[in-house]
């Protein structure tokens, strides 16, 4: 993929995107079957998966949500995304196995000193949930202020752009702005480890 293909796939031209997600569907695909395979519990379709993300950036792309200039930021975007799909259709489907459609816990302590909250369910099993705990805490640690990292936690509670500023009493337009800076630092840390 070139620069000239890479600006037109930015641009969101169909051909482009069409080649694009050819090109990078089976990669995406086994990423989302290996990350998937943790979660013993559920049964999931990576290809749902990977065609959610695709549908997702495509959205995004129309929205000019993604800033990439080259092959490694695209394809980090592109994994960020399915990893988000897969981890959601897990949380949804241990939840309808459950046979209840609860919210998780408010995580109102974690705000006080910025660490992720315990899990409410063992669904997964201990190694998988204290791995997903170590993640969310790595990512949590890579945001250099405090602030942020409660923009973070309030946004995994599901809460608006407005609530969550209403919240931090800050105006809306600063949430949008962490919130964008909060991608750039975790597609940068994405591009990195799959170098």
């Amino acid at each position: 993929m070139n620069s000239s293909f890479i600006q037109r796939v930015k641009n969101a031209e169909n051909e482009a995107f069409t080649e694009m997600s050819a090109a990078t569907c089976d990669s995406l695909v086994r990423y989302a079957n290996r990350i998937s395979n943790g979660s013993r519990n559920v049964s999931l379709d990576p290809e749902s998966a990977v065609q959610s993300a695709f549908f997702s950036f495509w959205k995004g792309l129309k929205e000019q949500q993604f800033d990439f200039d080259d092959r490694q930021s695209l394809r980090a975007i592109l994994y960020m995304l399915v990893k988000r799909k897969v981890i959601k259709r897990i949380r949804g489907l241990l939840a309808e196995k459950r046979g209840r459609g609860e919210q998780p816990a408010s995580i109102d302590h974690a705000l006080s000193d910025g660490q992720a909250s315990e899990p409410r369910s063992d669904s997964l099993g201990p190694a998988a949930m204290a791995e997903a705990l170590e993640e969310v805490d790595r990512l949590l640690a890579l945001l250099p202020s405090d602030q942020m990292r409660k923009v973070v936690l309030l946004k995994t509670e599901g809460r608006s752009d407005q609530e969550t500023a209403e919240i931090l009493n800050v105006a809306r337009v600063t949430v949008v702005r962490k919130l964008q800076l909060i991608r750039s630092i975790w597609i940068e840390d994405a591009a990195a480890s799959i170098k």
